[in-house]
């Protein structure tokens, strides 16, 4: 095991700084020689917002009201809500607004994917714009995604959801960790494609949908995926903003990056995924900014190991292993909410939940046993201003 202990330690730590230094660094170089930049214009097709909802009473009307206020003309903006089996008064809240807003009521909650699939079945406008409940657009967000439909190569638009609210102490790191995220997808969408969009908000051309199985976990990355086969770009427009008050607990925000640790591994695994081999961008995209990401637990376990087999005969590794049970035990630490506040406990905090969560992630992935229905918390319901 020692003989082999150094090689599978730098193995694991050069792939681990490629997928979160390097990789970047080569997208910068990328678009610095080819840039691929958006046709983009003043356009205003027909457009439906699809919101698809389950017991979502307490934040729907206030969902409602932000949607119909849109800086965008009324009679090309449909509102629709897709209710996906729900038993509170999110139903009859949404009938309040008839016939300024549509409802589509089905019983029995089946998950997500399902409710959009049927809503996509029945939508005309040209394009779609998906969207949470607790999810507030700013006014001119539907008109900054649309803008970007006036290029044809462009098939479908990600936005840009800002975290509010307290989060459990955690916004300093979590914001760290989504500004690293959303410089990826500016880059990636500048020299060709994203592979993904933000769920929240993000924009599609109805004729590009194709619906995914139903028991798909991850609408923001197998949607997307019909775009890419059709040889269209998924971009990322950085002015169609979006407040959503994030996680309220290390709890949520944990099971939140399970759920989609373990779909991202249910899409990669199934057959029937149709994943694009041929576009030779969004394949080196997925493969450095998804795969190696979601199994970093994996190299990081490696890299631990290793040095810990290494560091009775290595002062280097010693002082190697040292380091990697400090970032643990400041992991650990920032359980605790007064300690997690601080910046040195925080960040490493936010670090190994985000590693531990993919690791629960990938296995549940594997196994099938990811419920396709979310997991639900106690929604805030304050709209952000």
């Amino acid at each position: 095991m020692s003989r082999f202990a150094p090689t599978v330690f730098w193995v694991a730590v050069g792939v681990l700084g490629y997928v979160y230094l390097a990789y970047p660094l080569v997208l910068r170089a990328w678009a610095a020689v080819s840039r691929r930049p958006v046709l983009s214009s003043a356009y205003e097709p027909r457009v439906c917002l699809l919101v698809a909802a389950n017991d979502e009473a307490g934040v729907i009307a206030k969902k409602l009201e932000n949607s119909i206020a849109l800086d965008y003309p009324s009679n090309l903006l449909d509102v629709l809500v897709a209710s996906d089996g729900s038993h509170d008064a999110t139903n009859v809240i949404v009938g309040r607004y008839a016939p300024r807003v549509q409802l589509l009521a089905f019983e029995g909650r089946r998950g997500k994917m399902s409710a959009i699939n049927d809503a996509m079945s029945v939508i005309t406008a040209d394009i779609v714009v998906l969207s949470d409940a607790n999810t507030f657009l700013r006014r001119d967000a539907v008109r900054k995604l649309v803008q970007n439909f006036a290029d044809p190569d462009v098939g479908a638009v990600s936005g840009d959801v800002v975290l509010t609210g307290e989060r459990a102490a955690l916004a300093g790191s979590e914001d760290l960790y989504y500004r690293y995220e959303r410089h990826l997808q500016r880059l990636e969408s500048d020299i060709g494609s994203l592979v993904g969009v933000d769920g929240a908000l993000y924009a599609i051309r109805r004729s590009l949908f194709e619906p995914p199985p139903a028991d798909t976990i991850l609408d923001d990355m197998a949607i997307p995926m019909a775009v890419l086969r059709g040889g269209h770009r998924i971009v990322f427009e950085a002015e169609a903003l979006a407040d959503e008050v994030g996680s309220g607990s290390s709890t949520e925000e944990f099971w939140r990056k399970v759920r989609v640790a373990a779909g991202a591994v249910q899409f990669l695994v199934r057959a029937d995924s149709g994943i694009p081999w041929h576009r030779r961008q969004a394949i080196f995209t997925l493969v450095s900014h998804k795969a190696l990401r979601w199994m970093s637990p994996a190299f990081g376990t490696m890299a631990l190991l290793s040095s810990l087999v290494l560091s009775p005969t290595s002062s280097f590794f010693a002082w190697v292993l040292a380091a990697e049970c400090g970032i643990m035990a400041l992991g650990v630490a920032g359980c605790i909410p007064a300690l997690r506040r601080a910046t040195i406990v925080a960040v490493p905090h936010y670090f190994c939940l985000v590693q531990a969560a993919a690791a629960v992630g990938f296995l549940r992935g594997i196994a099938g046993r990811q419920p396709v229905a979310w997991r639900r918390f106690a929604r805030a319901t304050e709209q952000p201003t």
